[in-house]
């Protein structure tokens, strides 16, 4: 099974890898994956950056939407503004 990978623009912010079930996130920074860790919320995601956390199969919907969300909004961000104006808004 190959790895499903979610993009905004070139960037990714969201990867389900069939080597670490659930779906591994990117955090606003390094510092926030050991607070999501201690906090019992995510774990550490295998073969990418040290800002992303895996949340792990089982977790409420909604807390996984949210990560979800909050991953794409900032990598958003961090595009060019054509970019951001590109893909259709979000809704929610």
């Amino acid at each position: 099974m190959s790895d499903l990978r979610t993009h905004l623009g070139d960037m990714m912010f969201a990867c389900f890898n069939a080597g670490d079930p659930g779906v591994s996130v990117q955090t606003s920074s390094i510092e926030t994956t050991p607070m999501r860790i201690n906090a019992g919320v995510g774990r550490k995601a295998r073969s990418v950056h040290h800002s992303w956390t895996n949340r792990p199969d089982g977790v409420a919907s909604d807390a996984l939407e949210h990560h979800i969300v909050a991953s794409c909004d900032q990598v958003r961000t961090g595009l060019a503004m054509k970019i951001q104006a590109s893909p259709a808004a979000r809704e929610g």
